[in-house]
Parts: structure tokens; sequence; C-alpha cells
């Protein structure tokens, strides 16, 4: 791999870092979809602040993915 995968929790809790000035050539190399899957809110989360998040927080909610 081109970046560090870290562990950032538990042992299943793993999370691939890119260095920011790397980002954007990194999103450009995506290919295909990425699909949402499951969402992790906390007890205190308030609201999200893209609206889009906040789209995917209700659909999860009503199941509707």
């Amino acid at each position: 791999l081109k970046y560090n995968v870290e562990n950032v929790g538990g042992k299943i809790h793993d999370e691939l870092w890119v260095p920011a000035e790397n980002l954007e050539a990194f999103n450009a190399a995506i290919v295909g979809e990425i699909k949402v899957t499951k969402i992790f809110v906390g007890e205190q989360f308030k609201k999200a602040s893209a609206d889009i998040t906040e789209i995917y927080i209700d659909k999860f909610k009503n199941k509707k993915l």
C-alpha cells in the first residue's frame, strides 16, 4: 500500500491514513461506487455538518437504504 493503515481503536477498527496533500489524487483514483452500508453516531450527536450525511442518517433510521 502507498499509505499507512493505522489501528485507531479495537482490533477491527483500521483506517487508511492519506496525507492531506495527497487527498485530491487519492480521491481522483477511486474507481466505481462507494456504498454506505452502516453509519455510527454517538449518543451526543446533534447534527452533521454536511446535508448528505443527514440524508443517509435519516435513511438508515427509517431503513430505506
